[in-house]
Order: C-alpha cells, then sequence, then structure tokens
C-alpha cells in the first residue's frame, strides 16, 4: 500500500470535480473560504479501514449539483440535489482515495454514501479549496495514516 498524502488528496479531489462536474476549484487555506454548511462521509474497510469527509458550502453544492445535472445554480434545491450531490462526490472521491492508498487490485470494500452532522476533527490528510469564494473541505482518515502522512 502506498502512502497517502494531502497532494494525492488534492489531485484525487480537483481530477473528479474536472471529469465528472467540470467544476474548477483552486487548493487553499481552510480559514480563506466559507465554513461548511453541509457534510457527507463514506466509510471503507479492506487492508485498512477509515473514511473520507467532504465538507462543502450551500454555494458550493449549489454549483456542483448544477454542473451534474445542466440546469443553473438558482433552480437547484440544496436539500435535495444539493445533498444528493455531495453524496456523489464522497463516492467518487471514495472510490479514487482506495485506488490511490491500494491499487486497482486491492481488496476494499467500499460503504454507501451518508450524510453527516459535521466534519470530525482535523486527524487526518485534509485539504480545502476555494470555487469562487465557497468552500469545499476535503479528509482522509486511515487506520494507518500517521504522523509523516499527516504533515505532508
Amino acid at each position: 500500500m502506498s502512502e497517502f498524502t494531502t497532494e494525492l488528496l488534492e489531485r484525487a479531489t480537483i481530477q473528479a470535480l474536472e471529469r465528472t462536474a467540470f467544476v474548477l476549484v483552486d487548493p487553499c487555506e481552510t480559514d480563506e473560504t466559507a465554513t461548511p454548511t453541509r457534510f457527507a462521509r463514506i466509510e471503507f474497510t479492506g487492508p485498512t479501514c477509515g473514511s473520507v469527509t467532504i465538507g462543502a458550502s450551500d454555494g458550493f453544492l449549489a454549483e456542483l449539483a448544477s454542473s451534474l445535472l445542466g440546469v443553473e445554480a438558482e433552480e437547484v434545491d440544496i436539500e435535495t440535489e444539493g445533498l444528493d450531490a455531495i453524496r456523489e462526490l464522497a463516492n467518487i472521491l471514495g472510490g479514487s482515495v482506495l485506488n490511490d492508498i491500494g491499487g486497482q487490485d486491492s481488496t476494499f470494500s467500499l460503504g454507501l454514501p451518508e450524510l453527516a452532522s459535521a466534519n470530525e476533527g482535523d486527524a487526518g490528510v485534509t485539504c480545502s479549496f476555494d470555487c469562487e469564494g465557497e468552500s469545499l473541505h476535503v479528509t482522509c482518515r486511515t487506520s494507518d495514516i500517521g504522523g509523516a502522512a499527516q504533515a505532508a
């Protein structure tokens, strides 16, 4: 298994957003963006257990859902399409993380994405993004991410 770093999580997130929703984001410091208001998490098991948690502002979710659905952001209902979009992003990123951690032939099992009440704190590999002033925060926690990976 490979060491999982902030750079890998940033790359996976940027690629997933560009590839699936044509949404462009820029990595940034956590305190440079709006506070996330919606959260989703997906857990995985296998040689390593863990989760990917996403926190996003309503404005980011409106942009994400509008890009996925091909409608204007003003037409998006955050409570339905926005929450579906954050769960779908958690699912996509969960798969990307597992590919980065264990390769394509690994024996991981990915759970179903679910809404979460808040982020679980700063433990793990975390990265933040800005999308036209709206925020996206992604955290990956695994049972064997040690201090070296967190310091990266």
